[in-house]
C-alpha cells in the first residue's frame, strides 16, 4: 500500500465488524463502515468513523504484529492498549467523565485472504483499573475489503 516514492498510501476499504461482548451482559453487534487502510512498515492501521447518538467517533486500529492499540476520537476519547502477556491500562473518556481500565489481551489475529481482502480478530478481557469489576470479554472481528480505484 505504498506507491513508487514509499509514501504511505490511504486504501479506501469496506468494513464489516462484528462485536461480541461476554460477561454480565451478552451482546453480538453487526455494523458496516467505510474507512481507509494503510499499512507503515509491518504496522496496520485501520480508521473508519462511528455514529453514536448522532455524534461522531473517529476510529483508528494500530495492528501491530503481536499487539494493538484502539483509538476513539470524539463524543468517546479512548485508548486502549492491547499488549501480551500483560494487563495494560487504557482510558475512556465521556462527557460525563474519565475512567482507567484495564486490558487483557487474549488473542490477535491478521489474515490476508485475498489480495484486496483482510480478516482481523482482536479479542480481550476489560475490567475497571483495579481489578474488581470485569466489564466482559470482548471479541470483535473484521472484514476488510479494499475497493478498487482507478488510478491514472
Amino acid at each position: 500500500m505504498t506507491n513508487k516514492n514509499n509514501e504511505m498510501k490511504r486504501q479506501p476499504v469496506k468494513i464489516n465488524l462484528v462485536t461480541e461482548i461476554t460477561g454480565e451482559q451478552e451482546e453480538k453487534v453487526a455494523q458496516f463502515f467505510e474507512g481507509s487502510v494503510y499499512e507503515d512498515g509491518a504496522t496496520l492501521y485501520l480508521r473508519y468513523n462511528e455514529y453514536m447518538d448522532g455524534n461522531e467517533v473517529r476510529t483508528t486500529i494500530k495492528l501491530m504484529a503481536d499487539r494493538a492499540l484502539i483509538i476513539r476520537r470524539g463524543a468517546i476519547n479512548m485508548n486502549l492498549p492491547l499488549v501480551p502477556e500483560t494487563i495494560s491500562v487504557g482510558t475512556y473518556e465521556t462527557s460525563q467523565g474519565k475512567m482507567r481500565l484495564a486490558t487483557k489481551r487474549t488473542m490477535i489475529h491478521r489474515k490476508q485472504v485475498t489480495d484486496r481482502i483482510y480478516q482481523i480478530e482482536l479479542h480481550y478481557d476489560l475490567h475497571s483499573e483495579d481489578g474488581q469489576h470485569s466489564m466482559g470479554t470482548f471479541q470483535m472481528r473484521f472484514r476488510i475489503e479494499e475497493e478498487i480505484t482507478n488510478e491514472y
